[in-house]
């Protein structure tokens, strides 16, 4: 098993292997960043409204990446798990000035994650706001793209050849000509990244 699902199952994520398993992914994409990572940022904590449910990822995170504050925003209070290297943010994922006020106290993430509610316009905003203060070189990465199929909780669709829906696969289908933008006569590339990969409930983005 490798490190960072061993880490995973001893905080109880459903990144692990137990549940998603996104941990194999992360590891082969995150190992060699383990020492170097400084600013970590994840969306949605996890644990609904109750004050001392989720963070399991969060500790997962403080662990594997031993250099890294690891800061989590979510739109419910998770201020009792502040501890050692760990701080949390509360708003909500799509308010433009509590996500710049959180940016301007963390300074630039290496690393951002989505794991937040999953609704389809709410993913598509928050990608919108957060990655161009990614840090050059980081890696954004959206979780559970799962989702993007289920019209009735999250405002998905199962018609795939419908490109002109509102979706979170549809809007980084549309956004991975952005890497050929050298060849692309009049584009306006708003996000400049190097590559896009499209994973199982994962899509990663490298800046």
């Amino acid at each position: 098993m490798d490190l960072l699902s061993q880490i995973a199952t001893k905080y109880d994520t459903d990144k692990g292997l137990q549940h998603h398993g996104y941990t194999v992914t992360y590891d082969k994409l995150f190992n060699h960043l383990r020492h170097d990572v400084k600013t970590f940022l994840e969306v949605g904590i996890g644990g609904y409204e109750f004050p001392d449910r989720g963070g399991g990822s969060l500790k997962m995170w403080e662990e594997y990446f031993t250099n890294a504050e690891i800061h989590g925003i979510d739109l419910y209070d998770k201020s009792k798990l502040d501890a050692n290297r760990i701080t949390t943010w509360q708003g909500s994922q799509d308010d433009g000035t509590f996500i710049n006020e959180v940016i301007s106290k963390i300074g630039q993430p290496n690393i951002i994650i989505d794991d937040a509610s999953h609704i389809n316009a709410l993913t598509i905003q928050t990608f919108k706001l957060l990655f161009p203060h990614l840090k050059s070189g980081g890696i954004y990465v959206v979780e559970d793209v799962h989702t993007n199929y289920w019209a009735e909780h999250y405002g998905g669709s199962q018609e795939i050849k419908d490109r002109d829906y509102p979706t979170v696969m549809n809007f980084f289908l549309d956004l991975a000509h952005d890497v050929n933008r050298d060849w692309i006569v009049g584009y306006e590339s708003l996000y400049q990244f190097k590559s896009i990969q499209f994973v199982k409930s994962l899509i990663i983005i490298h800046k």
